[in-house]
């Protein structure tokens, strides 16, 4: 796949378990705004800490899915631009709770217990409408590079294209922002339901998509 201002080929691979850190920073600051996260800032013993929390977090998840499941990586001339969480079954509390231990320095076990239920409720209707074979738990760009197309080029080249490469299957997943949402609608994904989770009073949109890769 190629970058639409450069021309320069960008490259869509597996990420390794050292590049840890450096995939939950970008997406970390990808989703420092996003509702379903900043709805758990009144769990934590210091707000002030979310983004700590919200990096810390793409941590856990982003070891546990190199451990069980897929992360793919986009980078151009060296320089990491995106990642991306992909399983064909949902990952199991126990997985998270073996990687978890950093969280628990921002809240307690039962409010971090309670944060993983509330994800799974946004999740609960696609799991329902959609008889999907790949779920796609993130895509994060990094900040500095959104809006210049390459979270569709991710997308549509590199996660799609994984997938086709691997046999094809309808993919599926949520998002909780209505510009999001927009965007998926015209990358060619359809719409199976629309809900909304609350968390402590903060109600958080959600609508589900699929598509089917052939």
């Amino acid at each position: 796949m190629r970058n639409r201002r450069s021309g320069k080929a960008m490259h869509v691979y597996s990420a390794r378990e050292d590049q840890v850190d450096k995939l939950a920073d970008l997406a970390g600051a990808a989703f420092e705004n996003y509702p379903l996260h900043t709805a758990v800032k009144g769990l934590l013993a210091e707000p002030e800490k979310f983004p700590d929390w919200i990096r810390d977090l793409h941590g856990v998840m982003i070891r546990v899915f190199v451990r069980y499941h897929t992360v793919l990586v986009l980078e151009d001339q060296g320089k990491i631009l995106g990642v991306a969480l992909l399983n064909r079954r949902p990952p199991g509390l126990l997985e998270y709770l073996r990687y978890c231990r950093p969280l628990l320095g921002y809240m307690r076990f039962d409010r971090l217990v309670r944060f993983f239920s509330f994800t799974e409720a946004a999740d609960s209707v696609v799991r329902k409408a959609s008889d999907f074979q790949w779920f796609l738990t993130v895509i994060a760009v990094d900040p500095e590079f959104q809006h210049r197309g390459i979270g569709r080029l991710f997308l549509e080249r590199g996660i799609e294209g994984y997938i086709r490469s691997h046999g094809g299957g309808c993919l599926a997943f949520i998002t909780c922002t209505p510009r999001n949402a927009h965007f998926y609608s015209s990358a060619g994904y359809r719409i199976v339901g629309e809900h909304s989770v609350s968390l402590d009073g903060n109600d958080v949109p959600v609508w589900s998509f699929e598509k089917v890769i052939e």
